[in-house]
């Protein structure tokens, strides 16, 4: 399919992310193919970068295999190898372009968002939450970011904020750990008081206050810790203009079809 995505500022990239392909699936932008990923059922995401044509048409070509498994043929080490449900075949999910800063939060995470909460300890006194995000600079020059990390209740109050200096090499990854301490937290408790509270986390460079963040719901419970689900929403340049998601999606027939929203990011980078 061809689509047009809006303009792009310099130095940004641009991500395919693939919520969904069985069973297997490459990928071409524009004639040059960009990669592949294997299994049904987990989201991934390519860099699209140099393929990329900002402001104008790109053609976009997925090829996917859904050859039902068995020895010797293109799926056979491709998980499930049976089952008594039906799997789906080709694009079944959403397929999004992302558009992030040099800085951001890592996009390659194995299709996750980059951002882990663990539960430290909770009770009704207090909360600790460790948070660990993965940072990326694929910039050409070294800089050093504050990664701000905050815990908002259902009714929109920080109730927990850290923050950390981290410095990045040019074209690499970093790792930052912050823990959070919440007093008397509001616990979740099932149907009869699902109270959920929201993680943002915001990378901000010396300059200005351009971040990439990341936001979802967790629950504040005794429970395993959980990975957020990356976000679709990206940030263009401070103040600059609305952030922009372009959704390639399945139409009910059968056709893809093209949606573009916008919204336009009130703190520069605030992902909803």
């Amino acid at each position: 399919m061809t689509f047009t995505p809006p303009a792009m500022d310099a130095g940004q990239r641009a991500w395919l992310q693939f919520d969904a392909a069985s069973r297997t699936a490459e990928v071409w932008l524009n004639g040059q193919r960009i990669g592949g990923h294997k299994g049904g059922f987990s989201r991934f995401r390519l860099d699209a970068t140099r393929a990329f044509r900002a402001g104008q048409a790109n053609t976009l070509l997925v090829k996917v295999d859904n050859t039902q498994p068995a020895q010797g043929s293109s799926t056979a080490d491709i998980l499930p190898l049976a089952g008594d449900f039906f799997v789906h075949g080709g694009l079944y999910r959403p397929v999004s372009l992302i558009v992030t800063n040099a800085v951001h939060v890592d996009m390659l995470d194995a299709g996750g968002s980059g951002i882990f909460a663990t539960t430290r300890s909770i009770d009704a006194a207090m909360a600790k939450v460790d948070v660990r995000v993965r940072i990326r600079n694929d910039g050409t020059k070294a800089q050093a970011v504050n990664a701000v990390v905050r815990l908002i209740d259902a009714g929109g109050k920080t109730v927990a904020t850290a923050t950390r200096r981290i410095p990045l090499r040019a074209d690499t990854a970093s790792e930052s750990v912050q823990s959070l301490s919440v007093a008397t937290p509001h616990l979740w408790n099932g149907v009869a008081d699902p109270y959920l509270h929201r993680l943002v986390v915001e990378i901000a460079t010396r300059r200005a206050r351009c971040s990439t963040g990341s936001s979802r719901r967790s629950a504040s419970a005794r429970c395993a810790p959980t990975r957020p689900a990356a976000s679709c929403s990206t940030a263009s340049r401070c103040g600059s203009r609305a952030s922009a998601i372009t959704r390639i999606a399945r139409a009910r027939a059968g056709r893809p079809r093209l949606r573009i929203s916008s919204r336009i990011s009130r703190s520069c980078a605030k992902w909803a």
